[in-house]
């Protein structure tokens, strides 16, 4: 197996990063709207976004915003956020791009959209066949909290491998410093989530499987 090298250098958070200020109405896109500033942080990275909303929704109102774009595999998808009452939320998927976004009912006064400390990199396959298993490395610089997660679905038979059932291995689960260290065998994909960095933090994620039995 060709080594995997995954160069993660996230943008800095940014609340409003994609949409700033959009007014109340019921559907927004990034060709349509002048709020709507951008598809995605510009990193490449698959982050968790949060939504801010300056008006004051009104008790029963609870408005869903639903989000269009693509997954951390650049696969379709969406997502139903329940605007909250002059607060933010966050999304509970990655997303790669997103360039829609829709509401149910009429928001009150405006909100913003942009990007978190929380990304997932793309889905990386392993030979879940082989005896070895795969050595994940990951060199940090700066402040980052960070997991590797793997899998035993077939995710070939996945339309969206994200969505499959993970489970962090524990050698790399939480960590804050430079590891290296053995995965599991029968596993048949992995790739890194971050929960959390600074500004100017970097991550390189290497995965090598040996091809010797």
């Amino acid at each position: 197996m060709k080594p995997y090298l995954i160069d993660i250098d996230p943008a800095n958070v940014d609340p409003d990063g994609i949409a700033d200020a959009l007014p109340t109405g019921t559907a927004w896109s990034l060709s349509g709207d002048a709020e709507w500033l951008a598809s995605s942080s510009g990193d490449s990275l698959a982050h968790r976004l949060i939504i801010t909303t300056i008006g004051n929704e009104p008790a029963g109102n609870a408005p869903v915003l639903t989000l269009t774009g693509t997954s951390p595999d650049g696969v379709a998808q969406t997502e139903d956020i329940v605007l909250p009452n002059a607060t933010t939320i966050e999304t509970t998927k990655y997303w790669l791009t997103v360039t829609s976004g829709a509401t149910q009912a009429a928001t009150v006064g405006v909100f913003d959209i942009g990007w978190v400390d929380e990304l997932m990199t793309q889905t990386l396959p392993v030979n879940y066949r082989h005896v070895n298993a795969a050595t994940h490395q990951i060199a940090v610089t700066g402040t980052v909290n960070y997991t590797v997660l793997e899998t035993i679905d077939s995710i070939h038979e996945l339309t969206d491998p994200s969505t499959a059932t993970w489970t962090a291995l524990s050698a790399l689960s939480a960590k804050t410093a430079s590891l290296l260290a053995v995965g599991t065998v029968g596993v048949s994909a992995c790739h890194l989530v971050v929960s959390s960095y600074t500004d100017t933090a970097e991550i390189q994620f290497t995965t090598f499987q040996s091809e010797d039995t």
